[in-house]
């Protein structure tokens, strides 16, 4: 394809010209797997550096990586052989957009606002996770679930408990009396709490509910 396209445009692009295919992790703010290296390439878990980049301020979706415009590792440097950087893995020059430029131009990484331009009007996004989302009718909710079965089972909100650390957890904690969010729960959820409990790390739930069955 580079041939049939964009060979004629080779002798624009400068020999030292590469694409940066970042694949450095913050190294103090956050681990996001046990086994996270912190490296992202050869054997190691991958962690693209654009992620954290370029994360919206959205709730738990908050950047913790400043863009520097520089290729911190330079095995991520794809050059060509007769560069003085890089990796030299490509045959031809190539200058690509990465996520630092992206960030510098105002630009985020695929934020609710974004793609919530994209969906119907009934459909809705609430957080479910650091890195995912959850799309769903407007109408729909784990709260409008956890009331249809009080309803069906004559059980009263003060006699159930719930657990989240999730927006997608929100009307749920608010359908029950004892609505608790974990310690790495966003801080919407923590406020509207019964109580903060322990992190998922540190198997909260099990430890509240042997509390509370005092087994």
């Amino acid at each position: 394809w580079y041939q049939q396209n964009l060979l004629s445009y080779s002798n624009y692009i400068s020999t030292e010209a590469g694409f940066c295919n970042d694949r450095s992790v913050n190294t103090t703010d956050e681990v996001w797997w046990e086994s996270d290296t912190k490296l992202g390439y050869g054997m190691n878990i991958t962690a693209y550096g654009s992620f954290p980049k370029m994360r919206d301020s959205l709730e738990s979706w908050k950047a913790i990586q400043t863009p520097s415009l520089k290729c911190t590792q330079s095995n991520d440097l794809f050059t060509i052989t007769e560069s003085s950087k890089g990796n030299h893995a490509l045959d031809y020059p190539i200058g690509l957009i990465n996520a630092d430029e992206v960030v510098y131009a105002g630009g985020v990484y695929a934020t609710i606002k974004i793609v919530e331009k994209l969906l119907p009007d009934h459909i809705k996004i609430v957080t479910s996770g650091n890195a995912w989302m959850d799309i769903q009718n407007k109408n729909i909710n784990k709260g409008i679930g956890m009331a249809f079965l009080q309803s069906l089972y004559n059980i009263k909100p003060e006699e159930c408990m719930a657990f989240g650390d999730q927006m997608n957890d929100y009307e749920l904690l608010q359908q029950v009396k004892y609505g608790y969010a974990m310690e790495n729960a966003v801080d919407p959820i923590k406020e509207i709490a019964y109580q903060v409990i322990d992190s998922n790390d540190n198997q909260g739930v099990i430890r509240k509910i042997k509390e509370i069955l005092e087994i």
